[in-house]
């Protein structure tokens, strides 16, 4: 059995960290679609005009946290909605990658539009100086979580 061992700085970053992800999934910023479509959504959206302007439900996967079949799911529901699209690449058959449909973009941007009307809320609530001072304490955070998880520290 592991013994615990008082922390205080890092139990109450944990509370932190789920009160803040809890009240974005529970006050559902995002209407129409559930969080992590829109959080699907929001890659391939943001890879628009890249040259390679989709992604394979692996890569989606990795880049989200998000598993395989929930994955499935999430772009099952995504291309019933028309708001992604199968694509074929002529130099690998095996690899069924999606991207955003376009053609829906105005969808999503209602969406999206609507998130970013609540932050920027928070920002004037915030003000100015203390959401950027936040929004580099949140790189930091990535960054360092990154590095964590990447070194093999954290037990299974």
């Amino acid at each position: 059995m592991a013994e615990y061992v008082d922390n205080t700085i890092s139990e109450e970053l944990l509370a932190e960290w789920i009160k803040v992800t809890s009240v974005i999934q529970n006050a559902r910023i995002v209407r129409y679609l559930t969080y992590n479509e829109a959080l699907v959504c929001n890659y391939l959206w943001h890879r628009l005009d890249s040259e390679t302007d989709y992604l394979t439900p692996t890569q989606l996967c990795k880049m989200t946290g998000i598993t395989k079949s929930l994955m499935n799911r999430i772009i099952k529901s995504l291309e019933e909605k028309k708001l992604i699209e199968y694509i074929r690449l002529e130099n690998d058959r095996r690899l069924t990658p999606v991207r955003f449909n376009r053609e829906k973009e105005a969808v999503f941007l209602k969406v999206h539009n609507n998130s970013i009307d609540i932050v920027d809320r928070l920002v004037e609530v915030l003000g100015r100086e203390k959401s950027e001072r936040i929004l580099e304490a949140l790189r930091d955070i990535t960054a360092g979580a990154e590095a964590v998880l990447m070194s093999g520290i954290i037990d299974d």
